[in-house]
């Protein structure tokens, strides 16, 4: 009931807000194979069956600015090891105050190493999943305000 109600909440949200700016909708999705020789050894998640349960996902990433230097960023992702149940990544506001300086309130991703722009899309990886060694942290989004200022060095 909890999925329906978030599903029918973004959807309101988008369609109220559609005669007032362009949206932008990215997909993306791993399809990730694994399985093990013996039926009773586990190994990261997989097994001899469910071979494509553990890896895969499917995401959805919706954007929108709103108005001048206001922003909207929402991200959906279902995880196979999830039972494909649907959950936000990120939701937040951006707000661009200058060239410089953009503040960013809601659920954001936590900015560690490039794991925040590449985690679940992996297209900028040369492995299929980033090593459980550097990446496996115990949260992964935050909840919360937070600032971006880009300058060159």
């Amino acid at each position: 009931m909890k999925k329906t109600v978030n599903v029918l909440a973004l959807s309101v949200l988008l369609a109220s807000s559609s005669a007032l700016a362009d949206i932008n909708f990215n997909g993306f999705a791993s399809i990730v194979a694994g399985a093990t020789v013996s039926g009773n050894d586990s190994l990261w998640g997989f097994n001899d069956s469910d071979y494509f349960k553990q890896g895969s996902l499917f995401g959805l990433q919706v954007s929108s600015d709103l108005s001048e230097g206001l922003s909207v960023t929402a991200q959906i992702i279902g995880r196979g090891s999830e039972d494909w149940d649907p959950k936000f990544e990120w939701a937040y506001l951006g707000y661009q105050v200058n060239d410089e300086l953009k503040i960013l309130v809601g659920r954001q991703r936590a900015p560690l190493y490039m794991y925040s722009d590449f985690l679940d899309v992996s297209y900028a990886y040369p492995w299929i999943t980033p090593p459980n060694g550097v990446y496996d942290l115990p949260l992964d989004s935050i909840d919360g305000v937070s600032a971006v200022y880009e300058f060159e060095l």
